[in-house]
């Protein structure tokens, strides 16, 4: 049975991209956002955790890992992980 579910694991990973792999290695950890207004940055900061995006939005909102406050942006927004 371990062999079943380690062959299984193993084929899951070969079909990702390195997008896929980068994309789960991020969840749950910090991440930096910055948006801009045209040129003009109007919001920087680092989450405590996830980022989640809003439904049907271009937005998005996690807690601020300066004063662990939610915050929701939208617009162009730059996400690191």
């Amino acid at each position: 049975m371990k062999k079943i579910i380690a062959l299984a694991a193993l084929v899951a990973l070969v079909g990702c991209t390195d997008t896929d792999m980068a994309s789960f290695g991020a969840l749950g950890r910090p991440g930096h956002i910055t948006c801009y207004s045209g040129t003009l940055q109007i919001y920087d900061g680092t989450s405590t955790g996830k980022i989640q995006t809003v439904s049907q939005s271009d937005g998005w909102e996690f807690e601020d890992a300066a004063d662990h406050h939610f915050v929701r942006v939208s617009g162009a927004c730059v996400i690191r992980n």
